[in-house]
Order: C-alpha cells, then sequence, then structure tokens
C-alpha cells in the first residue's frame, strides 16, 4: 500500500485512532462532496479521527484534497458547459463569479430607457440593452477585459519593482 506499517493498523504501537482506508474509496468519497463527518461514517470512524489522521498522515491529507479538488473540476466543468449551452443563470453565475462581474441596473438614462452598467473589476460601461447587438456586447467585454487585464499588469509590475 505504500503507508508505513503504524498507518495501515499493522503496528500494535500505533494509536488506536489510526483507521485503515483504501486510497482510491477516500479520494472518491472526497470528490463527491462528502465532508470530513461523512467520509468518516463510511470508513467507520468518527470526524476527530479523520481529522487526525489528515494531520499526522500527509499521504490521507493529499488524497482528500485530490478528491476535492476532482470535485470542484466535474462542477466547474458542468457549470462551464452549461453556460456555453446558453443558459442564462449558468451564464450570469459564471461571469459573476470567474470572471469578475458586477452587473447593476444604473438609473434610467435619456429619453427614460434604463442603462445596464457592466462593471468587470473597476472597469465600468454603460449600455443600454435594446440598443446593443449580441456582436457589440462581445466588443465591449473584450475591451473591458483588456482594460483589466492590463491593470493587472501594471499592478504587478509595481509590485515586482517594491520587490526589487
Amino acid at each position: 500500500m505504500g503507508l508505513p506499517a503504524k498507518f495501515r493498523g499493522e503496528d500494535p504501537t500505533a494509536p488506536a485512532s489510526w483507521i485503515n482506508y483504501d486510497p482510491a474509496l477516500v479520494e472518491a468519497l472526497a470528490a463527491s462532496g462528502l465532508n470530513d463527518t461523512e467520509i468518516g461514517h463510511v470508513l467507520g470512524a468518527t470526524k476527530q479521527q479523520i481529522e487526525q489522521r489528515r494531520s499526522c498522515d500527509p499521504a490521507f491529507a493529499e488524497l482528500i484534497a485530490k478528491g476535492r479538488d476532482k470535485g470542484i473540476a466535474k462542477v466547474a466543468n458542468k457549470l462551464f458547459e452549461k453556460a456555453i449551452g446558453g443558459d442564462v443563470h449558468a451564464i450570469r453565475y459564471y461571469l459573476d463569479r470567474v470572471a469578475g462581474w458586477d452587473k447593476k441596473v444604473a438609473a434610467t438614462g435619456a429619453g427614460g430607457t434604463q442603462n445596464t452598467q457592466i462593471n468587470i473589476n473597476g472597469g465600468a460601461q454603460f449600455v443600454t440593452p435594446k440598443e446593443v447587438s449580441s456582436t457589440e456586447f462581445e466588443k465591449i467585454v473584450a475591451k473591458e477585459l483588456k482594460k483589466r487585464k492590463q491593470r493587472q499588469k501594471a499592478e504587478a509590475d509595481v509590485v515586482d519593482a517594491e520587490v526589487r
């Protein structure tokens, strides 16, 4: 199995709280979104035993971390697929959480039209929904993302200069 004998329960001097486990199962449980208590129930252990094992056994901790990362990646991929497929809620969530967008409805503009402010990490652009085609909208987004990248690069250059 690759673990020291005391971690596999073969060492009589190992703490009584050590649990035997199948590495593939631990990773799969973590990838399924189970918390420490739930993983413990499946393995026949308490939450405290799982936490103790994780703090004392780097391989065990790595299995849980790797499994959770796989689970998050699956969910993120499904969200991305839904967004690409046109699911409006998935698109909004993705752009808000991942791309850093902040979309606010601003006060009414000239002639009583309602303008929408698209704010990507500090950069703002006001648009009137009826006047903007999807192509124009994509251009606005690309422009704002370019500004965002330029700001991030400038900030990184400042940090690099301060470090030197």
